[in-house]
């Protein structure tokens, strides 16, 4: 299994905001902005899920992955999002944290 797959988060946290009002930290992995100039955060979370094995079922973190725009996803202080710049990429882009 590589790094990448062993469900362990790799990135800096943001807060995301449910439909039902809950709030919940995620990965931010990276970003995007549309041609209407929205930023796109693609983040991920990771949920307990039951999976099959020779002696019975066994829980394992399972990555869900997801794309909100802000303000459903909103920075963290203290978080460095430098990380998900692009490396032509120098300044800060209007909109985007």
């Amino acid at each position: 299994m590589g790094d990448e797959d062993d469900g362990t988060p790799r990135g800096p946290y943001a807060r995301v905001h449910l439909p039902d009002g809950q709030e919940i930290l995620a990965t931010v992995r990276g970003r995007e902005q549309d041609g209407e100039g929205t930023w796109w955060y693609a983040c991920e979370i990771v949920i307990p899920d039951r999976l099959p094995s020779v002696g019975g079922p066994v829980q394992q973190g399972r990555v869900v992955p997801f794309t909100a725009s802000y303000p459903t996803v909103e920075p963290i202080e203290g978080q460095d999002y430098s990380v998900l710049n692009p490396t032509r990429e120098s300044v800060a882009a209007p909109g985007r944290w």
